[in-house]
């Protein structure tokens, strides 16, 4: 089997172990494609990325994909995959360069509008944040990625102080998916915030059944990375700010 041959062999079993979360041995025949084959090293520079993000190691996943932008600089998807990168370790602003990259190549990229709209609540554009939401709703139809919109747009929303869309959009996110710790206790605040404490409360009953232990899930790097539920921990400053909450805890001994 010659070399042209043998690379293809090695692309297709990477993605193969990469589909099975094999990571490291994705990475490995990733890595034989890229000595192989040239013409075939954008493919293993992406795909090693790709393995390397799915293990959370971004900054590694962030070379792959200069690498591979470097031999395809017009990939909107590339941008969009480093962009996500970037904002995995909180590099905002290379994350919102990347973002506007894949936006000015491809403006009908529902998920990147979303990944901007994260970036920009950030960096505190908390209005650029909502309209960004509202384009990923209009792009994008997937149920788990409309939750999650409307989830973050929610969140955005009640930075802003408009409690009462805030409060409307956890509705949404609830119809979607009504088994998600974290929007009852965001529609909860809405309420504590609007004055609606009997509403707030029963918001807070559900999120302690739901999420009796207070763990964080964070994000699932394997499926659909950053975009899984936002499980956030309830801090101190949660219950100083909002004594609704914090009376709340108490009378469940929570401390």
């Amino acid at each position: 089997m010659g070399d042209d041959a043998r690379a293809f062999a090695y692309l297709g079993r990477g993605w193969t172990r990469h589909a099975l979360r094999e990571y490291e041995k994705a990475i490995q025949n990733f890595e034989e494609v890229i000595q192989l084959n040239p013409d075939l090293a954008f493919w293993g520079y992406l795909g090693r990325g790709d393995a390397r993000y799915c293990q959370r190691k971004l900054t590694d996943a962030i070379a792959d994909y200069d690498a591979a932008l470097q031999l395809n600089p017009k990939h909107a998807n590339l941008y969009y995959k480093r962009g996500t990168a970037w904002y995995g370790i909180g590099r905002y602003s290379n994350a919102l360069n990347d973002l506007n990259a894949t936006l000015n190549l491809d403006d009908e990229q529902g998920k990147a509008y979303h990944a901007r709209g994260l970036v920009k609540h950030s960096l505190g554009d908390l209005q650029g944040a909502v309209a960004d939401f509202d384009d990923a709703l209009i792009l994008t139809k997937d149920r788990e990625f409309t939750y999650l919109t409307y989830f973050r747009r929610g969140n955005a929303l009640y930075d802003l102080g408009d409690y009462v869309a805030a409060a409307a959009d956890y509705d949404r996110a609830l119809q979607l998916n009504p088994d998600c710790p974290n929007a009852y206790y965001r529609r909860g605040n809405a309420y504590n915030a609007l004055g609606l404490k009997e509403e707030a409360r029963a918001d807070y009953e559900t999120y302690f059944r739901l999420k009796p232990s207070l763990s964080s899930q964070g994000y699932d790097w394997n499926s659909k990375a950053y975009y899984r539920y936002e499980e956030e921990r309830i801090t101190e400053d949660d219950q100083v700010n909002n004594p609704v909450f914090s009376q709340f805890c108490r009378s469940k001994g929570v401390v």
